[in-house]
């Protein structure tokens, strides 16, 4: 996820969760959703709640960098609408 974020352009967004995954002090594994659940579960802390929603600049870094995604492909995306 963060190396989609960097990808995006949203840099605020991938800065704020590199911020998280160093206080967590492991890395998520790829596995199934519910394997990082319960490794979430575990590895969080109280100090991570005041962590646990972007900031203002981080969201609207997010939204405006996949705006700007979308509208770059908009066909790649539009072919998905047409299939309904």
């Amino acid at each position: 996820m963060l190396q989609s974020l960097e990808k995006l352009g949203a840099n605020p967004a991938a800065d704020q969760f590199r911020s998280v995954l160093e206080k967590l002090g492991e890395l998520l594994p790829a596995t199934t959703e519910d394997e990082r659940w319960d490794k979430l579960e575990l590895l969080w802390t109280d100090e991570l709640d005041e962590m646990d929603g972007l900031t203002t600049e981080a969201d609207e870094s997010l939204v405006a960098a996949l705006e700007a995604h979308v509208s770059k492909h908009m066909e790649y995306y539009l072919k998905f609408s047409a299939m309904e």
